[in-house]
């Protein structure tokens, strides 16, 4: 056993290196099985097990046999620290998530759904309102080039949504930031948390995922200059596509 370990382990940091250092970019080939059993002389099952260790790891896209590749990493860097400013919200006159795509020379989207739900213990808490309270809540699916890239959901408290764009499933030109401080609802400090794991299997669909490629998940909560939390945000970031940037004051 010992020995196939080992010898799993060699064409794994063989093919690895090979990819870290550029020899086999993204969007090529991976030698196939066979290739590699002809290079190395070692079963079908050792190279298929160096392979499945680097699919797992996001290096390679799925297969058998052929049609592996090496997979593309071009991740999308969220300004996290920026993007709700109102400083740069004052200056845009469109969605944040539009904007942070946009600047980077990507094609922003987004397919956006809404619901009126009972608030979960966990999301009262973060608005601080009781459990079963009514909440508007904006689900998204956004892309970057058309493909799928995070999930979005944010949730309100009606006594802030009810009746305003927020609870329609139309894209608020202006952004959500400007509509809510329109109405009073000056966003001045947010809290933020960030936790990551495996995605669901709903969330692997949803985002395309390869296997091995775990998800970051942030809640933001916004406050006005009162305190109160008026919204809070839950976005599923894959770490395959994704790059947090913070600029924070010393």
């Amino acid at each position: 056993m010992s020995g196939d370990v080992s010898k799993t382990s060699q064409v794994t940091n063989d093919l690895r290196h090979r990819i870290t250092s550029g020899d086999l970019p993204p969007g090529a080939d991976v030698p196939t099985e066979q290739d590699l059993m002809d290079q190395y002389g070692y079963a079908r099952g050792t190279v298929r097990a160096a392979l499945h260790q680097l699919t797992l790891e996001g290096l390679i896209g799925n297969g058998h046999g052929r049609g592996r590749t090496v997979r593309a990493n071009s991740p999308l860097t969220f300004h996290a620290s920026l993007s709700e400013s109102r400083k740069r919200a004052g200056g845009r006159s469109e969605d944040a998530w539009v904007a942070d795509v946009t600047e980077q020379g990507r094609v922003p989207g987004q397919s956006i759904t809404v619901a009126i739900e009972k608030a979960s213990a966990e999301i009262a808490k973060w608005l601080e309102i009781k459990p079963g309270d009514e909440v508007a809540v904006r689900n998204r699916v956004r892309t970057v080039d058309t493909e799928a890239h995070n999930i979005n959901a944010t949730y309100y408290p009606r006594t802030i949504s009810k009746g305003t764009p927020i609870e329609s499933p139309d894209d608020v030109t202006q952004g959500v930031i400007k509509l809510m401080a329109d109405l009073g609802y000056v966003q001045v400090r947010f809290k933020e948390r960030i936790t990551a794991r495996m995605p669901t299997p709903d969330e692997s669909r949803a985002l395309k995922l390869p296997s091995g490629v775990p998800v970051m998940v942030e809640w933001r909560a916004g406050y006005t200059e009162e305190g109160r939390p008026v919204k809070v945000t839950i976005t599923v970031w894959p770490s395959d596509r994704t790059q947090l940037d913070y600029d924070l004051p010393g």
